[in-house]
């Protein structure tokens, strides 16, 4: 299947750049990108529009979307096929932002419903795509800030106890034990802190489990 395909365009289609919206003409089984041209005018389009000839020669000047093989029940596959073909025109041919409208016939028109429901799709995994980068962004954000207050947790009850200890030295060097409160505050920094960093992590990693 041939996947570049042809078209007739518009004759504003220049202006298609700063259009919010273009249309799509895609014709029916056995015909051609001219077909539905004369459309343009009945439905009084003011939008630029292209006609895409389908990928599949016929001969005599028709093309064909996919071909029949029972009628009614196309074979998914070369119908996803031509979907990503017009597609890839697109993306080629009409600038971001840009709505498309499709307007079909025949296989022409499945081919529009293909369109409308692949955009769809397109739309949802962006978003779901978009909604799992921001859960990352809060988790992260997340686990900064509880590095944070475990940190601050640290140093505020280490400051606690450590004062503590030096209430305590004070009291012992005033009962005349042989002690000295700056050199037990000292040594108590580095026990207390590594001791409440541990219990801290330990709490976390029980409730976490």
């Amino acid at each position: 299947m041939n996947t570049l395909l042809r078209d007739v365009r518009s004759p504003g289609w220049s202006t298609a750049g700063t259009s919010s919206a273009i249309a799509i003409f895609l014709h029916g089984f056995g015909s051609n990108e001219r077909d539905l041209t004369g459309l343009a005018p009945a439905l009084e389009l003011t939008m630029p529009w292209a006609a895409l000839r389908a990928p599949i020669e016929l001969g005599n000047g028709g093309a064909a979307w996919f071909t029949i093989t029972t009628p009614g029940n196309p074979d998914p596959g070369p119908v996803a096929e031509a979907t990503d073909a017009i597609w890839a025109w697109v993306d080629a041919e009409v600038g971001p932002g840009i709505r498309v409208v499709p307007i079909g016939f025949s296989q022409g028109g499945l081919m529009a419903s293909q369109l409308l429901r692949t955009r769809v799709d397109v739309a949802l995994e962006r978003q779901n795509g978009a909604l799992l980068e921001s859960m990352d962004r809060r988790a992260r954000l997340q686990l900064r800030l509880q590095q944070t207050v475990e940190g601050l947790s640290v140093a505020a009850i280490t400051y606690y106890v450590v004062g503590l200890v030096g209430y305590v030295a004070k009291g012992a060097k005033a009962a005349h034990v042989p002690v000295e409160p700056d050199v037990a505050v000292a040594v108590a920094i580095p026990v207390v802190a590594v001791t409440v960093w541990f219990l801290i992590h330990r709490v976390r990693r029980h409730f976490s489990a």
